[in-house]
């Protein structure tokens, strides 16, 4: 399992980013942070699902946060895999390090993937999270009163949206 991830970091690194070693250093940790479902690379036993942290807003347009999980089945020798999630495309995003966006809503409906540094998102409720570097978070607050998010600690950020299709449930891929 280690070694077929080394071979997957080398094709990010080669394909997407070319010889930029800090990009690789991004890609290796986004890697890093989707293995921990097989024993032999975090010494679990266990099938370890993804938790994904959800954006929403509430029939009376208040956002809130959730979490959904995304159930993973044994592939033989390349680990384990979620069912297919229709997307429309990819997005690459560098957000300043002085980003601060004031209330706003989601675009669209898409996954967002920290590569290199934390985000903190506040709902309509005053609750606050910081989404870390690696982990993976779903907005979906295209209505309602937004969401505010923020830079953390004056960091520049790369990140990925990946837009799902329309008819994207996340309870079907739990």
């Amino acid at each position: 399992m280690q070694a077929a991830t080394e071979i997957i970091t080398t094709r990010v690194h080669w394909t997407l980013i070319g010889d930029n070693k800090e990009m690789f250093r991004w890609s290796k940790n986004f890697i890093r942070s989707f293995q921990c479902f097989h024993s032999s690379v975090c010494g679990r036993s266990e099938i370890k699902p993804f938790k994904i942290t959800r954006i929403y807003a509430n029939e009376d347009g208040s956002t809130k946060f959730g979490t959904f999980t995304v159930s993973m089945k044994g592939s033989g020798d390349i680990g384990y895999l979620s069912k297919l999630v229709n997307a429309t495309g990819v997005m690459f995003r560098l957000t300043p390090s002085d980003y601060h966006y004031s209330w706003h809503h989601a675009p669209r409906r898409q996954f967002i993937v920290n590569l290199d540094a934390d985000v903190e998102v506040e709902v309509s409720s005053g609750e606050k999270r910081v989404i870390k570097q690696g982990e993976v978070f779903f907005v979906e607050d295209v209505t309602g009163k937004g969401h505010y998010s923020k830079s953390v600690a004056q960091q520049a950020r790369h990140s990925l949206f990946i837009p799902v299709s329309d008819d994207f449930k996340a309870e079907d891929i739990d």
